[in-house]
């Protein structure tokens, strides 16, 4: 990766520097301090007390990073362990928010640069939220729902020391739908001998969780439209990948192994999965095709983000959005937001 750190000015750029040398190897996270600064160079600029206040230097510096051991067993009966994160980065506004991923990718830095960029993204919500991001390197596919579930329990085991509903509500990302959420849940609850159902986002529809919610992320090409119901069969019930849902349905279905997705026309974007999954190629295809990409999450790097400003004047603009910030609020009451509630 490499940044132009000449473009920062001088205080900006000397806590950069002092971040790279506290942070060696967190490419991710140092990503996504840069571009935050380089927005933020001309508000110093006119405010230069912000930097005599070190607002930049505590910014960057998460709260809390808690870093933990998962040990569980498989259904062989043999150990294993994997590493779990929470990076509590900002409660300034109010409890640390944001979700857990599990997958292989999972390390200290990819946690700091999405509860980084968490902080700005609940705060524009208007919500009294603050940011946070966690998870852990154990990947759910290819193990039996009893594995996951010794997993969770044993990831919340740790977890809830540090969590709460007025501390801090974590939700589910990338590996993380309605049943790890289920087994985190009822962990938490067994420890912690009460039910606080404002405690996790994600929740299953019969105890507190909202519809659309569960839905899990991912993509496939079908001209004529998404069997909702297939699909749903196929990742929440079978855990399978969306080639078999492209197998089973067969017709106008594809599964698109090789290429990019964005060479795809289409009315509108969503780059929000995961960090950086947008390029320049891609950007410039969204483009010639005239979509305006929306995202709830950082999806590229600064040449992309660049290049996405210049659409041709037809294209539409989109505003990104995210029903986790909400469903905290819903979530702490016991309400169960329907499709159309969350529609209206």
């Amino acid at each position: 990766m490499s940044l132009q750190i000449e473009r920062l000015s001088g205080p900006l750029r000397a806590e950069y520097v002092s971040l790279m040398r506290k942070n060696p190897g967190e490419n991710e996270f140092l990503q996504a301090v840069y571009e935050v600064f380089l927005s933020l160079a001309p508000l110093l600029a006119r405010r230069p007390e912000f930097a005599q206040w070190a607002v930049p230097q505590r910014l960057c510096e998460p709260e809390r990073q808690i870093i933990f051991r998962v040990p569980w067993t498989d259904d062989s009966g043999q150990i294993r362990v994997n590493r779990g994160f929470r990076v509590e980065f900002n409660s300034a506004l109010g409890p640390y928010k944001g979700g857990l991923r599990f997958h292989p990718t999972v390390n200290l830095s990819i946690m700091k640069f999405l509860g980084f960029e968490q902080i700005f993204m609940n705060s524009l919500t208007g919500l009294p939220i603050g940011g946070a991001k966690g998870g852990s390197d154990f990947d759910p596919k290819g193990h039996s729902d009893a594995e996951v579930m010794r997993f969770c329990q044993s990831f919340m085991t740790e977890l809830q020391r540090h969590i709460g509903p007025t501390t801090d509500v974590p939700a589910g990302d990338i590996g993380v739908g309605g049943r790890e959420i289920g087994y985190l849940f009822g962990q938490y609850r067994r420890i912690r001998n009460r039910y606080d159902a404002g405690v996790l986002t994600g929740k299953g529809l019969t105890w507190g969780g909202s519809q659309v919610r569960t839905e899990a992320t991912g993509y496939v090409v079908d001209e004529d439209g998404i069997d909702l119901d297939l699909l749903r069969e196929t990742k929440e019930d079978e855990r399978g990948r969306v080639s078999a849902y492209a197998e089973r349905h067969g017709g106008s279905a594809r599964f698109i192994a090789d290429g990019s997705i964005w060479d795809v026309p289409c009315d509108i974007a969503l780059p929000c999965a995961t960090q950086n999954e947008l390029g320049e190629d891609g950007a410039a295809a969204l483009i010639q095709h005239c979509v305006r990409p929306a995202s709830s999450s950082p999806p590229a790097r600064p040449p992309t983000l660049v290049a996405s400003r210049r659409p041709p004047s037809r294209c539409s603009r989109m505003r990104p959005g995210t029903p986790g910030p909400s469903s905290t609020r819903r979530s702490g009451s016991r309400e169960s937001w329907t499709t159309f509630t969350i529609a209206v």
